[in-house]
């Protein structure tokens, strides 16, 4: 199917480049970039789903219609299944620890998402830094990357999974080609202060997931400025699109398409702003870690922390 396709050579160019970019970071001299690449047409960007896979409802209230049966049939079964498993061992409180993660990135806060990525040590570090204010310019990053949605779900205006699919926001019916309107997902309730956000999500489209969008772009930016840990950052990014299914308010399709608009956003702020945000937040964030290891006895590059704290391996991101 052509959006698979499309996903993995945009994901891989966009994650690859910016890898290949940290490796000089340390030595990059601040150089002003002068051909400024404009802001993605995410509309444009992710067309595919609305020409081959869904068609929008429109404000004169006609519904929206299924164009591929198959792919959409496949996209619900994963989004099911994935919903389903997660869903098992569940404590009295309706709760285990894959719901846990997911409620937490719920929250779309950097500080709780990303830092893990790096492992418990680290993680913590990084957490600590981004709270007490001492890694602002990494938090300038964070919150840059997180683009805005709004226009490629307002094009898309596709229902969520745990929502009557029949119904258009629009008023109008929705041709769903045979598939069924409603599927068997399993909500999950809210934990401490993490709420799944059902209720605020109704007239919001799956399409694209602007959750998995904002969790990609800090973790192909983090990736890129802390490459010797870029797998298991990568991981941690792709889990936290995951939850957005396991919570049953996203579809595999949705996180493709946040997946894709992520790349796009960071492709151009890597180029737009390498020398004036990308480079200083870097050295901040590296120097502020060996600093936080050398503190702690873990060495005092982030090479010998990284292998002290086995933060690419078994002390580091798990799940």
């Amino acid at each position: 199917m052509k959006m698979f396709r499309h996903l993995s050579s945009v994901f891989a160019i966009a994650t690859i480049a910016p890898l290949a970019l940290a490796a000089t970071l340390a030595a990059m001299p601040a150089i002003a970039q002068a051909d400024q690449l404009p802001n993605p047409d995410w509309v444009a960007l992710l067309y595919d789903y609305e020409k081959n896979y869904w068609q929008a409802p429109t404000d004169a209230g006609h519904g929206g219609k299924v164009l591929h049966a198959d792919t959409m049939k496949l996209d619900e079964d994963l989004a099911v299944a994935i919903n389903h498993k997660a869903a098992e061992n569940l404590d009295k409180d309706g709760l285990n620890a894959q719901r846990k993660r997911a409620l937490v990135d719920s929250d779309l806060q950097a500080e709780e998402t990303m830092p893990d990525a790096l492992g418990p040590v680290l993680g913590k570090y990084m957490s600590e830094g981004l709270k007490s204010e001492k890694l602002n310019a990494v938090a300038d990053i964070f919150s840059f990357n997180v683009a805005s949605t709004y226009a490629s779900k307002r094009a898309a205006m596709h229902p969520r999974p745990y929502l009557n699919r029949a119904e258009s926001s629009y008023g109008g019916t929705n041709d769903l080609a045979g598939l069924p309107a409603t599927l068997d997902i399993k909500q999950s309730p809210s934990w401490l202060e993490h709420v799944p956000g059902y209720s605020n999500l109704q007239k919001n489209s799956s399409y694209p997931s602007g959750h998995t969008t904002g969790a990609y772009s800090w973790g192909i930016a983090l990736a890129g400025m802390i490459p010797e840990l870029a797998p298991q950052i990568m991981a941690r990014t792709s889990e936290a699109g995951n939850n957005r299914i396991v919570l049953g308010v996203h579809y595999p399709l949705d996180i493709m398409g946040g997946r894709i608009g992520a790349s796009a956003q960071n492709g151009q702020y890597w180029h737009n702003e390498f020398a004036s945000s990308i480079v200083p937040a870097s050295r901040q964030l590296r120097d502020y870690l060996v600093s936080r290891c050398a503190a702690d006895g873990h060495g005092t590059t982030l090479a010998v922390c990284i292998a002290n704290t086995k933060a690419s391996g078994s002390g580091g991101y798990t799940n």
